[in-house]
């Protein structure tokens, strides 16, 4: 078995994506169906090794919703093996950050990572975070990091100002860039599934594959 580390996919973690939460209604539909794409291309890598990451904040149930929504994304894709759980703590340090991504990037056989994590809270008044104007260039700069194959900038995010934006997700954020980097295999450019703000909360879906994880691709 030649191991590799095959790239990562990002999905945010709100509980409306467990279905049986989102009522009649069901305002993220189009969320869930991105994330399951998103899902679908991981799967199609053919790892023998799923690593999730999301962030553990204190104030959140256990088991956390990063983890909830994870594991319902992985099983209604078809993923029936058991995954690594590791957790970032909201407020991990960029070191934290750089020692959890060596890790989940080191890959042991066909390795894949799955990345759970939100922007800001910011963007609306009926936001949890209300309205905060410094939430768009915020965000627009995590964006931007994905769609133009920047890990580095992920890595780079304000810690303070993620938190007064009560973007929950920079830690894990930064774990995905910093694993990418240190990817071995050269990243591809991602592909977008989704980026929106149901909520006033930033959700953005990607697939980002390196060199090896494409089906047809060598490992």
């Amino acid at each position: 078995m030649t191991d590799a580390f095959l790239g990562a996919v990002l999905c945010p973690h709100p509980p409306l994506l467990l279905r049986e939460l989102a009522g009649q209604q069901d305002p993220i539909a189009d969320l869930r169906a991105a994330c399951r794409l998103a899902v679908a291309d991981l799967l199609g890598w053919g790892p023998d090794r799923i690593r999730v990451v999301g962030p553990s904040c204190p104030d959140e149930p256990s088991p956390p919703w990063s983890l909830r929504v994870a594991r319902r994304l992985l099983a209604e894709a078809g993923w029936s093996g058991d995954f690594e759980w590791h957790p970032v703590p909201s407020t991990a340090t960029a070191a934290e950050c750089d020692r959890i991504a060596a890790g989940v990037a080191h890959p042991a056989g066909r390795t894949a990572l799955l990345v759970m994590a939100d922007g800001s809270a910011s963007r609306t008044l009926k936001a949890p975070g209300y309205l905060d104007e410094r939430a768009f260039a915020f965000d627009d700069a995590i964006v931007r990091a994905v769609r133009t194959n920047d890990p580095a900038a992920l890595t780079r995010v304000d810690a303070t100002l993620a938190e007064e934006l009560r973007a929950q997700g920079r830690a894990a954020l930064h774990v995905l860039g910093a694993a990418v980097r240190c990817a071995t295999n050269r990243p591809r450019v991602p592909r977008v599934h989704y980026v929106g703000d149901p909520f006033g909360v930033l959700y953005l879906a990607a697939t980002w594959a390196c060199e090896s994880g494409e089906p047809g691709d060598p490992a």
